[in-house]
């Protein structure tokens, strides 16, 4: 059983910051401590840089004392996975929600995200962020049952500053296009899960099946009608999911 004294830390993903868990973080682990932390460059680090892939894992890793269930969206999940590959004495279970250990599909791995549709968005940083974030809000809704308040939760966040800087963001694209960590997801020990919407735009439903065949231990739970942010498309469904197994993952 994982420790009723272990504390949960929700990680947001790229583009939007820790507000996005602000409904959530509390339903889903009403019986633990709780915390939302901002990656560097977010929120209440806006004025942080944000480092590659090991130095950003590093910095968050420094923001949680002691060892925690991380509960961790998209890029905040590649984080995290990294986190738990390097410490795994910090991470007592890891959550992904819609994440996996490679963003970008390869030869022997079709379930991700095409390499052109990342260079699109890379390419619309040159715009204004607000309009970037505009963008991004639509495309993490798209095909979601609950699409018009999922996009209304992210736009509200995107109207509100602070908001990152293009720097900011350009270092998250490139820790998406470069990380592949399917070796060490390969290793990992810890409770293990995926939470992840059956619409999601940016994470093909196959995913599943090919993570769970890379490491046996992974707890699946596929929520119908939601896109790539379930935890807001079906909150009562999701908060069932991670509460039952913060209870029974061994």
């Amino acid at each position: 059983m994982i420790p009723a004294d272990l504390p949960v830390v929700f990680v947001h993903g790229w583009m939007f910051d820790a507000r996005v868990w602000a409904a959530s973080a509390g339903r889903c682990a009403p019986t633990r401590a709780a915390a939302t932390i901002d990656l560097p460059g977010y929120g209440s680090k806006v004025n942080d840089s944000m480092a590659d892939l090991a130095g950003t894992a590093a910095a968050m890793q420094r923001a949680v004392t002691g060892p925690a269930v991380w509960v961790a969206w998209s890029l905040g999940g590649l984080i995290a996975l990294r986190i738990a590959a390097a410490v795994p004495e910090r991470v007592a279970a890891l959550v992904l929600v819609a994440a996996t250990p490679r963003f970008l599909t390869a030869g022997d791995w079709p379930h991700a995200v095409p390499a052109s549709d990342h260079n699109r968005m890379a390419q619309r940083l040159a715009g204004d962020i607000e309009s970037v974030q505009r963008r991004f809000a639509m495309l993490t809704a798209r095909a979601d049952a609950s699409e018009p308040e999922v996009r209304a939760v992210l736009e509200q966040i995107a109207r509100t500053p602070p908001r990152p800087a293009i720097t900011t963001l350009r270092a998250g694209l490139a820790m998406l296009a470069q990380a592949d960590l399917r070796r060490e997801f390969t290793r990992l020990t810890c409770p293990l899960a995926l939470i992840m919407g059956d619409r999601d735009p940016l994470l093909p439903i196959g995913a599943a099946a090919a993570m769970s065949a890379l490491n046996p231990g992974l707890r699946v739970q596929v929520i119908a009608g939601a896109a790539h942010a379930p935890f807001l498309s079906q909150p009562r469904a999701f908060s069932d999911h991670l509460s039952g197994f913060l209870s029974t993952a061994a």
